[in-house]
């Protein structure tokens, strides 16, 4: 089917290609994609803040929140396909993990479940984990 049908992409650019203006208009969804996990899942809505100073501290985290979150996906990918498994449904795997700190010594509260100890691997995690809290 490719090749099947056509589309008129205009631009005033008149030194780009159109394989190039091609990929820069594929690439805008990518972009888009991007701020709406911002806006929709990182609490990225409006900023309700009055000095530029708190604005920017904001935008800084949401911003490092989200290359954090990308990766994570990323990452996770895999597992969540094999597992049938959503983003939210592997961070809240992840968040039920409690560690204490009793007399300096990190502990886990309960031990890890199957399905904890699968995320935490396919992150090259779980050996830190399992010996950071011996």
């Amino acid at each position: 089917m490719e090749g099947d049908g056509y589309f008129y992409i205009f631009s005033t650019e008149k030194d780009v290609t159109s394989k190039e203006k091609l990929e820069h208009y594929r690439s805008k969804d990518i972009i888009e994609k991007f701020f709406g996990q911002i806006k929709l899942g990182m609490n990225g809505k409006r900023t309700r803040i009055h000095k530029s100073t708190t604005t920017d501290g904001k935008t800084f985290a949401v911003f490092i929140a989200s290359i954090i979150r990308t990766e994570l996906m990323n990452k996770l990918r895999p597992y969540m396909q094999d597992a049938t498994s959503t983003f939210d449904q592997v961070i809240a795997q992840l968040s039920d993990i409690k560690i204490k700190k009793d007399e300096n010594k990190p502990r886990l509260i309960k031990a890890l479940t199957r399905k904890q100890k699968d995320i935490l691997a396919v992150l090259e995690s779980l050996d830190e984990v399992l010996t950071a809290t011996k």
